[in-house]
């Protein structure tokens, strides 16, 4: 009987370690790690010119000085229509609870033209996003301006 006690200690100690071993799925590390995968998934849909895949991410409250979640399509379309490759460079990732700020280089391409942006700063329109509904979305800054 005692060592079937042991051994029912044991397992529910090794039982618990696991668990508070295991990160959460909603922490920093995780956070990070699908925000990073977005804004990968953003880069190629706009890249294969995919505006229906680029706009999976973004949420349908979202809202970016005074942009609705539809004039932010149409700006895609049209920087889509302007230049053949986006890059996002030096994507660096600040998680708050249940919001997020992605700061990075947003480099446009054609054929006779390279522009950088640095993001928020420039645009912002990419980075600001909000965890909802079980996963992260491009929510905007939420300024009606």
């Amino acid at each position: 009987m005692k060592k079937i006690l042991r051994c029912f200690v044991v397992i529910v100690f090794v039982i618990n370690m696991l668990i508070i071993g295991c990160k959460s799925p909603t922490s920093d590390n995780y956070d990070e790690t699908r925000i990073n995968a977005i804004m990968y998934n953003i880069e190629k849909a706009y890249n294969d010119h995919d505006i229906d895949t680029l706009m999976q991410y973004i949420h349908i409250d979202y809202l970016h000085n005074g942009q609705s979640r539809w004039e932010i399509r149409e700006l895609w379309l049209d920087r889509m229509n302007e230049y053949l490759v986006v890059d996002f460079q030096s994507i660096n990732i600040d998680v708050h609870n249940d919001r997020a700020t992605v700061s990075f280089t947003m480099k446009l391409q054609n054929p006779d033209e390279t522009v950088y942006s640095d993001e928020p700063n420039t645009h912002g329109d990419l980075s600001y996003f909000i965890y909802d509904n079980s996963d992260w979305y491009v929510y905007g800054n939420q300024l009606l301006y």
